[in-house]
């Protein structure tokens, strides 16, 4: 990855991030339910059980969250949302790949961007760097990167001396 790659703008960012939360809200949806049923069955029926599975729902639910951001983050450099819209997150000094501490304080920086009233993402509009307080805290950019096949470079590229029709 450059260091020239185009830093991505906001209406790409944010529409990436609703392709993320509609996963991960099904995902964590599906936690939630799964454990309410399994504690309204193992547990018995009690106004402190009903909190104790709605406290473990709730904690499956942050940690389908974290692990889904942060795992892709430093696996991939991009979650399903940045990878459909073509961008990926860089560290901003260089390199291609974001060390998984690194995607962890990106994690911490979106949670303390959103508690202002969204300032912290907001902030990307006026940033000459298009980067939010997270990309700050974290050291990281968010650049356009469209994946192999999007330009224009063959992906799977048949065997040597084999025809392609």
């Amino acid at each position: 990855m450059s260091d020239e790659a185009e830093p991505a703008g906001i209406v790409s960012r944010f529409a990436a991030f609703v392709i993320d939360l509609a996963l991960v809200g099904a995902g964590s949806s599906a936690a939630a339910w799964f454990v309410d049923v399994t504690g309204s069955m193992l547990l018995p029926s009690s106004s402190w059980t009903r909190e104790v599975t709605s406290a473990l729902a709730g904690a499956s639910c942050a940690t389908i969250a974290a692990v889904y951001f942060v795992g892709l983050w430093a696996i991939a450099g991009r979650t399903a949302g940045l990878l459909l819209l073509g961008l990926r997150v860089v560290p901003a000094n260089g390199g291609a790949r974001l060390p998984f501490a690194r995607a962890l304080l990106r994690f911490v920086g979106c949670i303390l961007a959103a508690l202002p009233l969204y300032l912290g993402f907001v902030w990307i509009l006026f940033d000459p760097d298009r980067r939010g307080w997270h990309d700050r805290i974290a050291g990281t950019r968010v650049v356009y990167d469209p994946p192999l096949a999007a330009r224009g470079r063959r992906v799977l590229r048949p065997p040597r001396g084999a025809s392609v029709a």
